[in-house]
């Protein structure tokens, strides 16, 4: 048992009797515990001072602006104690009740003071960040599917960067998703919100709608973005929710595969055929063909690299 943890609970509470267990993480580098006589999560940052610090700093963000979170009980680099909000998500009870509910979380999320205290490299996206993000999910697509073919295709991770970038610039979670939003009591909760950031404003819509851990259908789809131009009084610009999920999907089949390849967890391959469906559908009518060559390439190599 981790005595750093030990030594965490003995400073908040009075009590001696613990039973710890660890949890499946997430696709990060922190550690989760749910401490279970006493009804805690603990959370072990290791070296990660600035997720420690971002953590924070928007806990207490998104309390300040009424968005439902786990409560802080003790923070000290690198443990922190938190409410324990159950293991029910958003991706365990879909629905479109739920699912307005988590939009509307997202508008309020939207609405918040954009004034983040993070370090500078942190405070938003850019296009170096999105390119980035861009060719790392290129190279590790190719190492995982053994692709042996080039592709010339920074000149279409450019323009898809760029056009993103032309939108608003809110308060964006980076991740918000089927299973980073909590049920409890009814209730929905954000959750693993230490990398938010200022981002494009349908970059998180997408995120929950073209999520890979949930296949909503169409009418459902639809009905979400005509209810979150409703909430936000504006048009929904279809151009820019399909070019912006076209790299956030794209991204996230990168992080599936780094998954793998780096830390041989293969949990997230089961995402991949999904993503790449849906990232092919939105490529169809997109002038990207050498992503999308790439795309249908890495597509069929991956499904029979699945059937042998």
């Amino acid at each position: 048992m981790d005595a750093l943890l030990i030594k965490s609970l003995n400073t908040y509470t009075n009590l001696n009797d613990f039973e710890i267990l660890k949890l499946k993480g997430d696709a990060s580098n922190r550690e989760y515990f749910r401490e279970i006589k006493n009804g805690f999560i603990l959370c072990h940052y290791h070296k990660d001072q600035t997720g420690f610090k971002n953590f924070i700093n928007i806990q207490n963000l998104l309390s300040k602006n009424n968005i439902k979170n786990p409560d802080i009980f003790y923070s000290n680099f690198p443990i922190i104690i938190q409410e324990d909000l159950g293991d029910l998500c958003l991706y365990d009870q879909v629905n479109e009740n739920n699912y307005e509910r988590a939009v509307d979380m997202l508008c309020s999320f939207q609405k918040i003071d954009t004034n983040f205290d993070f370090k500078i490299s942190e405070a938003y996206f850019t296009k170096e960040k999105f390119l980035w993000e861009l060719n790392f999910a290129f190279e590790h697509l190719k190492e995982l599917t053994n692709q042996k073919n080039t592709y010339n295709i920074s000149s279409e991770f450019e323009r898809i960067c760029d056009a993103i970038l032309t939108s608003d610039q809110p308060a964006c979670h980076r991740d918000f998703h089927s299973k980073n939003i909590m049920l409890n009591q009814n209730e929905l909760y954000l959750i693993d919100f230490q990398d938010a950031r200022l981002g494009p404003k349908l970059y998180d819509l997408v995120s929950l709608i073209e999520d890979p851990y949930v296949a909503l259908n169409k009418d459902l789809k639809t009905k979400l973005k005509n209810f979150y131009s409703e909430k936000t009084q504006n048009a929904l610009d279809e151009e820019l929710y399909k070019i912006t999920a076209i790299q956030r999907l794209f991204k996230a089949s990168g992080s599936f595969s780094a998954q793998f390849n780096e830390k041989q967890n293969s949990d997230y391959l089961q995402y991949l055929n999904v993503t790449f469906i849906t990232l092919t559908d939105f490529l169809k009518d997109k002038d990207f063909p050498i992503l999308k060559n790439f795309i249908t390439e890495t597509s069929n190599l991956w499904m029979n690299h699945e059937n042998r």
